[in-house]
């Protein structure tokens, strides 16, 4: 008995140091959840993948807090690169100043903390503020990293300034400059415009107005500063309506209106957040509309010559100011709002990378980080273009500066034949072929998009375009395509209708089907608050794929906005099944929520229309058509739930240590 009882004793022992062994490998191994790292069997370099929409962390296991970031690559001391991702610090979820913050990488995906590098209360003109989009330069000819950003008071954004900062090493403590506005004397700087009428410099001392911009300078919002050889730019938006581009002096301490005349861009076009980087002859600049922290449709522009007011692609918006020429994205660059394009030079090929922020306004330390493969085309040509796609899931390799989707499906629904239990259009801006014909852009900058499906109350004269155009949309409502063949499916992309002051969240679920009359829920966001865009993973296989929109959120106000319910754009992911496209309902292999029943749209009171509307030249087709599609197997490849799978077996290996230790020790005793 005693030695029974002790075997017992030993065996929980056992167990009890297994999970102590075990607890600290899970927290290690589910750490930095947006990355997965493999080695390419064909280069033996280490393959990085990206997970996109998810939260990031450093080597610490910590919330990455670099918001609005910019980003700078040196040369290591060990002649590798070493990147620098500098950003705002919003682990206080306000939008006040509360530092920013450094981390560094050797490989852009393990990112280590190196502290703040401005801190809130250094000095008086970074007390009760705002710093936003802070950028890092470094000068070679004064050995100094330059920091930049965007100043404004904390009560508001009528300062519209800049700050400057300067450390010897890039993760010193920096000397702040100053804040002023571009352009502005040595004797017109560190001032506050409370918004009240209540103007004063920094010691006191009353501002009747800060109008006359020979002196002032001018005003200066959310900017970039991009660095081409030994010169330096900065470009910003100077107020609501228009931007401003400016050459940086010798140092990038200031501005320099002698070496080059600043000059207004995009004038009328309410464009805000820059992003430049330079490809072949072109230089391109991305931007976005202005709503606030909710997302909206990007836009790009290119030149050939920075100092030419005139050289920048351009086009007239409908309200008749200037706007880049060139859409990027879908309608609400999948939810983010660009910060930066980085250039990635590797042995084989240069490969470019959008970065973004996803801005949570109820807690804007928990934004995300939206990085996703850009790609530039006819940059040595008369027309240059610039496309982004959305992957939930992609991979790159520094070294080589290859990129590619590890699971790059094919787009199974453009084009095909859909369904709705509502009324709708059959042509028009509105039109129900408008949620898959392959374009999910808006020309629009302000208010509702310009093309979507809108689903509309029955008895609505869908023949009258003029009708249709002003009568409210509807909801709950359903949405049904037909891939035509038995597909195993494994994402649907939903870009909804966003209208700008009134940004609303759908809350809705995906169902599949091999008969159009057997459902089974794959996805289930029913309980969604995320604006603008949403990508859901799905499992098995199908033919027919519904969204059941059940509630569209005005997320300004919480209360319901039927009105404003409408589709962009529907993508289906997957792989076609050529075996067959299935009849029977005891065939459907989706993982969810079986229904023997359909739902509220049943095929036979939905009106159906085929669209064989395509985009133009392929300019929209999907990342995932155009990406290498080599096999885990021949790529060496980890699946997405590689770090799932190391820790089962990590698990599992100590569970059998722990039974064989007891066996062993009962044994004996």
């Amino acid at each position: 008995m005693q030695h029974r009882h002790k075997g017992k004793v030993y065996f929980t022992g056992f167990i009890l140091m297994s999970l102590m062994l075990a607890l600290p490998l899970v927290y290690f191994l589910s750490r930095d959840s947006h990355k997965v790292v493999a080695t390419d069997s064909k280069t033996g370099t280490d393959q990085a993948t990206i997970n996109v929409g998810t939260s990031w962390t450093d080597t610490d296991g910590n919330t990455i807090q670099a918001h609005g970031g910019g980003f700078l690559q040196q040369t290591d001391t060990d002649g590798s690169p070493i990147y620098y991702w500098v950003g705002e610090d919003k682990s206080t979820n306000s939008a006040n100043f509360n530092g920013v913050r450094l981390y560094s990488s050797k490989d852009l995906i393990h990112w280590q903390n190196r502290g703040q590098i401005l801190k809130s209360d250094a000095v008086e003109g970074l007390k009760d503020c705002k710093i936003e989009r802070p950028k890092l330069l470094y000068n070679a000819k004064s050995g100094k990293y330059v920091l930049w950003a965007h100043w404004e008071d904390a009560s508001g954004y009528s300062s519209s300034q800049i700050m400057v900062a300067t450390s010897d090493t890039v993760d010193g403590q920096y000397q702040f400059l100053g804040h002023w506005r571009p352009g502005a004397d040595a004797s017109h700087r560190n001032w506050r415009d409370l918004g009240n009428g209540d103007i004063h410099f920094e010691d006191g001392t009353k501002i009747d107005n800060v109008d006359d911009t020979s002196v002032w300078g001018y005003g200066s919002r959310d900017l970039t500063v991009f660095q081409d050889g030994d010169k330096a730019y900065l470009v910003s938006a100077e107020n609501g309506l228009t931007m401003r581009f400016y050459e940086l002096n010798d140092t990038y301490t200031d501005v320099d209106q002698s070496a080059m005349p600043s000059y207004e861009l995009f004038t009328g076009g309410r464009r805000e957040a820059p992003a430049l980087v330079k490809s072949g002859q072109y230089y391109f600049m991305i931007t976005s509309a202005q709503s606030g922290w909710y997302p909206n449709q990007t836009r790009y522009a290119y030149t050939k010559n920075l100092a030419d007011p005139n050289g920048w692609s351009t086009t007239k918006g409908t309200d008749g100011g200037v706007l880049p020429s060139g859409l990027l994205g879908n309608n609400t660059t999948f939810y983010s709002q660009p910060t930066n394009i980085m250039t990635i030079t590797g042995s084989a090929t240069t490969s470019y990378i959008y970065m973004g922020d996803r801005w949570n306004p109820n807690a804007l330390g928990d934004s995300q980080y939206i990085w996703l493969p850009i790609s530039i085309s006819g940059q040595n040509t008369d027309k240059p273009s610039m496309n982004l796609n959305y992957t939930s899931q992609w991979s790159f390799d520094a070294a080589t500066g290859s990129v590619s989707d590890p699971n790059a499906d094919q787009l199974l629904s453009q084009g095909k034949p859909a369904t709705t239990d509502t009324a709708f259009a059959t042509t028009g801006s509105y039109a129900l072929s408008a949620a898959n014909d392959g374009s999910y852009t808006s020309s629009t900058t302000t208010g509702d998009n310009s093309d979507y499906f809108k689903p509309l109350p029955q008895g609505t004269d869908v023949t009258n375009s003029e009708t249709v155009a002003k009568t409210n949309a509807t909801a709950p409502f359903t949405y049904t395509v037909d891939l035509t063949k038995k597909a195993d499916l494994s994402r649907i992309d939903l870009s909804f209708r966003s209208y700008n002051g009134s940004e609303c969240y759908y809350q809705y679920t995906v169902e599949t089907s091999l008969d159009n009359e057997h459902w089974t829920t794959v996805a289930d966001e029913s309980d969604n608050t995320t604006v603008g865009f949403k990508s859901d993973q799905l499992k098995g296989t199908g033919r027919y794929v519904r969204v059941n929109v059940k509630n569209v959120i005005n997320d300004h106000n919480k209360k319901a906005a039927s009105w404003a319910a409408g589709l962009v754009e529907v993508q289906v992911y997957g792989k076609t099944n050529d075996s067959g496209s299935g009849s029977s309902s005891s065939e459907n292999t989706s993982s969810g929520t079986s229904s023997s029943s359909s739902s509220s749209s049943s095929a036979s009171n939905e009106a159906s229309v085929s669209s064989d509307t395509t985009v133009a030249s392929g300019s929209e087709s999907s990342l995932s058509e155009s990406s290498s599609k080599a096999s885990d197997a021949s790529t060496g490849k980890l699946p997405a739930t590689g770090e799932t799978v190391t820790v089962l077996a990590v698990l599992s290996g100590l569970t059998v240590l722990a039974g064989a230790g007891a066996w062993f020790l009962t044994k004996r005793h």
